[in-house]
């Protein structure tokens, strides 16, 4: 079983074009696909969050109040996590 990433620096390939069996009722397996888009971002330069559609005070809470406290953040490649982190203004609230 996967366990949810806070934060995402590098995607293996074979993550890319994995089989992933979605576990919940309103799962519809498309979790491939939103990787697939993190790494074509992350290869640009640009970062990306992901988050539930469900519960959007992590979206909240990274968006307004610049404190990452949960969903998945890919940030791109090469790209140090604190400077990152330092350079978006963001704080990493664990």
């Amino acid at each position: 079983m996967r366990r949810l990433k806070k934060l995402v620096k590098n995607i293996l390939e074979s993550e890319l074009y994995d089989n992933y069996t979605p576990n919940g009722a309103f799962a519809t397996g498309g979790i491939v696909t939103k990787i697939q888009s993190a790494h074509f971002l992350m290869n640009r330069g640009k970062a990306m969050f992901l988050g539930s559609g469900f519960d959007l005070s992590d979206a909240e809470s990274f968006l307004i109040d610049k404190t990452h406290k949960g969903g998945t953040l890919f940030i791109p490649y090469g790209v140090d996590e604190a400077l990152f982190y330092e350079e978006k203004g963001v704080k990493n609230g664990n």
